[in-house]
């Protein structure tokens, strides 16, 4: 029963996609989900979503974009994930970045990763160098790499939480499956969860041996404890989860109600 009411909170929580303000720059679409939350999805009228189907029936084009995350707090914003690396490299970062710190309005830019995996870490080179940019790491996952600028990176513990300010506070928990330490991150006391691609994102998860598996099932009743701890200030049946890939959570959600 706890599962069953977990995935009904995760497929719910595509239908409200379409009520979300959106705009273009570059190639990148931004999406307003909330109050000083953003969604940004490297696609864009020229290159959409998911799978484009041609009229001879066959596929036409495929973008499986992925999702970046930014919360503006009062004092700092934290931008989550990096999605892929775009070509021109030129146009992609300066939209990336121009998107980004206009949101942010002179606050301090904060990023972290959900997980080891290029397709969420493709644009790092774009800010890795930028000396106002900070990073906050999992440690456990991430911990002995060179990826990121070791005198602007603190690597944090899992469970551990960061105040952005303006009643902005983030709370980490690893769902480890899809790697060996994905992180999610819950945007406390407003219902909302930030997931890579630890519970996937509407069409399944990556796992990839045996192992992965029973790690994944030991890992997702952890995921529901924590929503049900009042500590955590989580409202389950109000719970919005975004994954790393939302194009396929709303793919998935045409399909079941289609089969209703």
């Amino acid at each position: 029963m706890k599962k069953l009411s977990l995935f009904l909170a995760l497929a719910l929580s595509w239908y409200g996609s379409g009520l979300a303000r959106s705009s273009q720059k570059g190639p990148y679409t931004v999406y307003d989900i909330s109050r000083n939350v953003y969604r940004i999805e490297d696609s864009s009228d020229s290159n959409p979503p998911g799978i484009t189907m041609g009229d001879d029936g066959q596929v036409a084009h495929m973008n499986n974009c992925s999702d970046m995350y930014l919360i503006v707090g009062g004092e700092k914003g934290l931008l989550i994930d990096l999605s892929n690396k775009l070509e021109p490299e030129d146009e992609a970062s300066e939209s990336l970045r121009s998107l980004v710190f206009e949101r942010l309005e002179g606050r301090k830019l904060i990023i972290t990763v959900t997980h080891r995996h290029g397709d969420h870490l493709g644009m790092l080179p774009f800010f890795a160098d930028d000396p106002d940019v900070t990073f906050w790491i999992p440690g456990n996952e991430f911990r002995g790499t060179d990826l990121f600028p070791e005198a602007r990176t603190s690597f944090f513990d899992q469970n551990e939480s960061l105040d952005l300010g303006g009643g902005m506070m983030i709370n980490t928990l690893e769902v480890p499956g899809h790697t060996a330490h994905s992180t999610i991150y819950f945007l406390k006391g407003k219902n909302i969860v930030f997931t890579g691609d630890a519970i996937g994102s509407g069409s399944g998860v990556w796992l990839f041996n045996e192992q992965s598996f029973y790690t994944y099932v030991a890992a997702i009743d952890d995921l529901i404890d924590y929503i049900e701890d009042t500590d955590n200030d989580v409202n389950k049946d109000n719970l919005r989860i975004y994954g790393g890939h939302y194009w396929q959570g709303k793919e998935a959600a045409k399909k079941l109600l289609n089969s209703q």
